[in-house]
């Protein structure tokens, strides 16, 4: 077989879209020795297994001056991956960042939000546990103010996270906003409906916990969505959120 770095085949790649279990350390040097490299614009790596140690293989091997997407998605079970993303800079063009399912927690997150080296447009952090702390870490961080896409969906935020995104000056440029599957019951989701802070955003997904349906009443669906200042809001997904006759005829 013609080894992988030197195949032209590869020369007008675009994205490369990798299964981790199959990139050991020596399948990623031989990887970082591609001239057609440097011209990847969307990099996916998804999976199990893949070791901070490839992945810090992968970031000294750059710059990568033409990747703005990086999907690393369930694959490093290490917070490292944000510090070693606050290390390099190997991804000078990065606007779109996808760390879902990892276990990162608040310490790593609040680094990286007052660390990143990238003007992030999107970031993805669903499913890794950066809690309350972690999302008033990035609701706080200028370096956030760039964000027109935000994900944070099951990551045990409760209503003081809820109100810290609510209140923050750095997240008026979204667009995007997810937060579902968090416990920040009635007092954050009336937070997050009354915020003034969302001039432009155009998609909001509020899916609630089973154990959440059951605390929020009709009376919270009605001034949730009475409330809700979002002018130029196009999409609106509440799934499991009770309605009934009251908060029916408020939407």
């Amino acid at each position: 077989r013609r080894p992988l770095a030197r195949n032209p085949t590869f020369n007008s790649l675009r994205l490369l879209h990798f299964t981790s279990g199959g990139l050991t350390e020596a399948r990623i040097r031989e990887l970082t020795e591609a001239p057609w490299l440097n011209e990847i614009q969307e990099l996916e790596i998804v999976g199990w297994g893949f070791d901070p140690t490839a992945f810090q293989i992968l970031c000294d091997a750059g710059p990568f001056p033409n990747l703005w997407r990086l999907n690393v998605n369930g694959t490093i079970h290490s917070p490292n991956v944000l510090d070693l993303l606050c290390d390099t800079d190997a991804f000078p063009q990065l606007t779109s960042l996808s760390v879902a399912r990892i276990n990162l927690g608040s310490e790593s997150t609040q680094r990286f939000a007052n660390h990143v080296p990238f003007d992030l447009r999107e970031l993805n952090l669903w499913y890794c546990r950066i809690g309350t702390e972690g999302a008033q870490s990035l609701a706080s961080s200028k370096r956030m103010s760039s964000l027109r896409s935000l994900i944070l969906g099951t990551n045990r935020i409760d209503a003081e996270g809820a109100k810290a995104i609510a209140d923050s000056e750095h997240l008026r440029e979204l667009r995007h906003l997810n937060l579902s599957y968090n416990p920040f019951g009635k007092e954050g989701l009336l937070a997050l409906g009354e915020s003034a802070k969302w001039p432009k955003l155009r998609e909001l997904h509020f899916a609630l916990l089973g154990r959440e349906k059951a605390q929020h009443q009709e009376e919270t669906s009605e001034s949730f969505i009475r409330s809700l200042n979002a002018p130029k809001l196009r999409t609106l997904k509440i799934p499991g959120m009770p309605l009934k006759k009251a908060g029916a005829t408020a939407l």
